[in-house]
């Protein structure tokens, strides 16, 4: 597969902005973050980024770590909200399902996740500012697509 040109198109072809949202879809598009996650970490072990795309890499990974937050909230949201979707149960004997909501609710409400989120998103804007101001000097000796001595 060849990287799409316009990877926001792509992703909004998929995954419309506006809609509509369903359980599904929103499982769906975790999904494919988890898989292209597991792409990026396949790819990176092979391929060494030139300065301008690691900043750009990493500059993106900084911006979907500032998103986290936001949909942290939301899903903290949902799991208080669980009983709309008719009565919970356990599907457990080590636990009922207060005690499994509670350890939802403390999961996703503990204020450390968004502060760890806030950290890695300043590591990753650190690190692209920081490559964003390397450059390369192209030496064509060390191209393997030109021929040393023509």
């Amino acid at each position: 597969m060849t990287a799409p040109e316009d990877p926001d198109a792509w992703v909004h072809d998929a995954f419309a902005l506006d809609g509509p949202h369903t359980p599904e879809s929103v499982t769906a598009a975790a999904a494919a973050v988890a898989e292209l996650v597991r792409y990026l970490n396949r790819a990176t072990m092979t391929v060494r980024l030139p300065a301008p795309e690691l900043a750009s890499t990493l500059r993106n990974l900084g911006v979907a770590a500032a998103r986290l937050p936001q949909l942290i909230d939301q899903l903290h949201a949902s799991a208080t909200r669980l009983d709309e979707h008719g009565e919970p149960y356990s599907d457990t004997d080590r636990l009922d399902v207060n005690e499994l909501r509670a350890q939802l609710g403390r999961h996703l409400g503990d204020v450390r996740v968004k502060s760890d989120v806030e950290g890695l998103r300043l590591a990753l804007d650190g690190a692209a500012s920081a490559a964003g101001h390397i450059g390369h000097r192209y030496d064509p000796a060390s191209d393997p697509e030109v021929p040393a001595n023509p």
